[in-house]
């Protein structure tokens, strides 16, 4: 768990250049959870060809930032 803190943190320092507020912290864990959760039931179904669910979840959440109005737009 403190892996994914890290990552989630960093993410954001690269994306934003400043660290998640607390409640971006809990919903980008949450997003990760669900996310390698949902690559994990994919991995099942067909093994062989499957990539590795945390690095599927952490390239998605990555979109998830790059694609934010924050990343988007200058305030």
């Amino acid at each position: 768990m403190l892996f994914r803190s890290r990552q989630i943190d960093r993410a954001f320092q690269i994306a934003f250049l400043r660290s998640p507020a607390p409640e971006e912290a809990r919903d980008a864990a949450a997003f990760l959870k669900t996310q390698t959760a949902h690559w994990e039931a994919e991995k099942a179904k067909n093994p062989k060809d499957a990539p590795d669910p945390k690095l599927e979840a952490l390239s998605n959440f990555c979109h998830v930032l790059l694609c934010s109005n924050e990343f988007l737009y200058v305030d």
